[in-house]
């Protein structure tokens, strides 16, 4: 971007304070935009995660309750449902397979995800693994958590609608 300023410059024969403003805001828009896009993609990913997490988690839990090991669940899960939630899953499979104990896989999906409420699940997880106790019992308690948590949520944008409303209404019914 800044050769093309400088170039553009030379060729419609602009004054140099003017060329050195086109170059210096070219690279600012050069430098970021990259990085708000990529903000951007990264917010939409983790909206998408913390949408499916409930239906997910259901669907572990009803695949460990019907008898099928929890990577049998996850395997269940990769192959049933769509979307990045899945994929992280899949991946985590992956790395299962490869050699990688339950606990370190895990963390891996945590980390990768960086939501609190995969980070909880995935730490529920590896507590519940490493003290023996149901992991269906686990997913249970992880799944009604997730969707009261969502529920809350949900209020509280509901909640918060009348007032992002009020201004529009203000300035732009009320005085028709």
């Amino acid at each position: 971007t800044c050769l093309c300023g400088i170039i553009s410059g030379i060729i419609l024969h602009q004054p140099n304070a003017q060329v050195v403003r086109v170059v210096v805001i070219g690279f600012v828009i050069a430098m970021l935009l990259p990085i708000l896009l990529l903000n951007s993609r990264i917010r939409t990913r983790r909206a998408a995660i913390l949408k499916s997490l409930p239906g997910v988690l259901d669907l572990i839990y009803i695949s460990v309750q019907a008898g099928l090991s929890f990577d049998g669940a996850i395997a269940k899960v990769v192959e049933k449902m769509h979307g990045p939630l899945a994929e992280e899953f899949a991946r985590m499979l992956q790395e299962l397979r490869v050699g990688a104990t339950r606990k370190d896989a895990l963390k891996n999906l945590s980390d990768r995800c960086k939501l609190q409420d995969v980070s909880l699940f995935t730490a529920a997880l590896i507590q519940a693994d490493q003290l023996g106790v149901s992991i269906a019992n686990v997913l249970k308690i992880q799944s009604i958590t997730v969707r009261t948590k969502r529920q809350l949520t949900i209020r509280e944008q509901a909640l918060k609608a009348p007032v992002k409303i009020l201004i529009p209404l203000v300035f732009f019914v009320f005085p028709a």
